[in-house]
């Protein structure tokens, strides 16, 4: 079934990603519709998990996406970008503007450099290099195995062999000097902070339509279920690890 997903969104060039992904592995890059150049096996895993298994395809989003005047998504956990420019160039809606929130820069350059090569316009797509948490200004000591797979970028409290100082954000920092008067989806993917980040966006929310967060523990889910609830949004649905909510 999956496979049968995944060729339905990219057709013969399937079977080579689906090859790729069983090995882990990606020999040799390759263009495919939608996504452009795909150079990582994170691509490959991210396109089949998110697209292909279907965990972040909505109808009810992707509709109202491609039909807003000029939609914004806020996507925090850029990672390879493979969100980014499935909301780009794949719902048909060239006045949808993405921003991007992710501490580590490269993610942002690897997003951007993968755009131009899809021939999406960049500017499209704007972005803050941030650790998202409930408060701004503490350090965080990250631990950057590799930037371009961030379950292996994780908060550490020794020293490490790749080990950066970050500053936290709140994403009331970030956005809500930028004017915003709503933010059609905000997406949320970052290892297990997705409630802290929330508890700093408070303001956001409220011009907020669309959630969806991966979780990643039970304290993530009990925290943003909680906090959601109390902020006017509802539960539409649940996808594997991912809660679709609404503000009603």
């Amino acid at each position: 079934m999956f496979f049968n997903r995944l060729f339905n969104l990219l057709g013969y060039k399937a079977i080579y990603l689906t090859h790729c992904r069983i090995r882990k592995k990606n020999p040799a890059p390759v263009n495919i519709p939608i996504f452009g150049k795909i150079k990582t096996y994170h691509e490959i895993n991210n396109i089949h998990d998110n697209f292909a298994v279907g965990e972040l395809r909505d109808e009810v989003i992707e509709a109202h996406l491609s039909q807003e005047k000029n939609p914004i998504v806020v996507d925090c956990g850029v990672n390879v970008g493979i969100t980014v420019r499935w909301w780009l160039n794949g719902l048909s809606n060239n006045n949808l503007r993405v921003i991007g929130i992710d501490m580590i820069d490269e993610a942002h350059k690897f997003t951007i450099n993968s755009l131009i090569e899809a021939n999406i316009n960049p500017e499209r797509y704007q972005y803050h290099v941030a650790a998202l948490w409930g408060h701004g200004n503490a350090t965080f000591n990250i631990d950057v195995e590799d930037p371009l797979y961030g379950e292996t970028n994780v908060f550490e409290t020794s020293e490490g062999k790749n080990l950066r100082t970050i500053q936290s954000k709140t994403m009331d920092d970030l956005l809500v000097g930028a004017s915003l008067k709503k933010i059609d989806l905000l997406k949320i993917d970052i290892e297990g902070a997705g409630a802290n980040a929330l508890e700093g966006g408070l303001e956001i929310l409220k011009v907020t339509k669309h959630v969806v967060i991966e979780l990643h523990d039970e304290e993530e889910r009990k925290k943003s279920t909680k906090l959601l609830l109390e902020n006017s949004f509802y539960l539409r649905k649940s996808v594997g690890r991912h809660l679709w909510w609404e503000r009603v």
